[in-house]
């Protein structure tokens, strides 16, 4: 992590006030001004995204930048965990396609109130590339790449939430799309979010996840 002109803070930072233990993790959205570097786009809004995999980055796609998914070795029945949230103020989309060369010019929405997004996935992989993690799904807008439309997912689960001011613990089973093959190489990661619409560069500065004590179960 590290900041730029363009963002006063970091997205992913410690929480003292944990749900239990010395620390929770704090996630949020953020005002990162918009701009226009002629090679890529500066977004107006930065969502928090906290997730299990690499960041590589991307300069031209940085939705590319997500490389979600460690390997994974058993079949996953379901994410336990706690979470608070409290939506940020003004909310922002962006209104012209494809997002990613327009995000920088997000305009204020008065008619939506921004959400969270906590999700787990496991895919299948054809092999681990742990250099450049090739292999990887990311937050692309490609379908095929993309970490929640691809049709290499083989379970797949999402919570969606808004305000939630105390701890509120949650389980999230996962929805099978395929059969589990103990012979397939799997990857899965659990991605947590501060803006659920984040991926299309919308949501509200200031919204923030705050999650803990999270367990995933197994079969």
């Amino acid at each position: 992590d590290y900041t730029t002109p363009y963002a006063d803070s970091y997205v992913v930072t410690q929480e003292e006030k944990a749900h239990s233990g010395k620390y929770a993790a704090k996630i949020q959205t953020i005002d990162s001004k918009g701009g226009d570097m002629v090679i890529a786009k500066i977004p107006k809004v930065t969502t928090g995204s906290l997730f299990l995999g690499k960041f590589i980055t991307d300069i031209t796609n940085t939705l590319n930048s997500t490389k979600f998914g460690i390997p994974y070795y058993r079949k996953p029945k379901a994410l336990k965990g706690w979470y608070q949230y409290t939506p940020g103020k003004t909310y922002y989309t962006v209104k012209e396609t494809p997002y990613k060369d327009h995000c920088h010019k997000a305009v204020a929405d008065a008619a939506k109130t921004d959400e969270f997004a906590i999700s787990v996935v496991l895919y299948e992989t054809d092999g681990y590339d742990t250099n450049n993690w090739s292999d990887c799904l990311t937050g692309t807008d490609d379908v095929e790449n993309n970490i929640y439309t691809s049709s290499r997912i083989a379970a797949i689960g999402q919570l969606f939430g808004g305000k939630q001011a105390d701890w509120k613990s949650f389980e999230l089973p996962l929805e099978w799309k395929k059969n589990y093959d103990a012979s397939k190489k799997y990857r899965m990661t659990i991605s947590c979010s501060s803006s659920k619409d984040g991926d299309k560069f919308w949501g509200a500065p200031g919204s923030t996840l705050i999650v803990d004590d999270f367990e995933l179960v197994t079969e």
